[in-house]
């Protein structure tokens, strides 16, 4: 039997911790040890405690016991947490690279193939997707002037 099932109604019953001592020791510390259970068992079960704030001593070891464990976990929980943002942050930098060399690609050929474009088709070039970009790298292949750049950028914004 899970762990959460055997706690969670003691505690919600307002019984005394030490009933615990009635659940099988090797279910407790086997469920315990399950990383899914033991944050939301412990601080379920710390929070429960605060409220009552008539402990006995079997209770307050059982705090003291659970607390590290609680502790461990949240501060793994972080850690995870910040490695997912360091990895989602390095995915964002990569794809803003990619757009930017794409970018930067695309003015220089456009500047070869029809010259100097003003600030406002610059402006127009960076606010394209990855995709758009694509298209225009292979559009203005065809292109002539800077006539032939305006009319693609307005069929892609309508």
């Amino acid at each position: 039997m899970p762990l959460l099932q055997v706690v969670l109604p003691i505690v919600d019953a307002g019984l005394s911790l030490s009933a615990l001592t009635l659940v099988n020791s090797s279910v407790l510390s086997r469920s315990l040890f399950q990383k899914s259970n033991r944050i939301p068992i412990v601080y379920n079960l710390r929070e429960n405690l605060r409220v009552n704030q008539e402990l006995e001593a079997d209770d307050r070891e059982l705090i003291m016991r659970l607390e590290p464990l609680y502790q461990r976990d949240r501060e793994q929980a972080k850690e995870e947490g910040r490695q997912e943002g360091r990895q989602e942050g390095r995915q964002e930098g990569r794809q803003e690279g990619r757009q930017e060399g794409k970018e930067d690609l695309i003015l220089r050929l456009l500047n070869r193939r029809i010259g100097e474009i003003d600030a406002s088709l610059i402006g127009q070039i960076k606010g394209l997707s990855i995709e758009q970009l694509e298209n225009l790298g292979e559009a203005l292949l065809d292109f002539s002037s800077v006539a032939d750049l305006e009319t693609w950028l307005n069929q892609q914004s309508s």
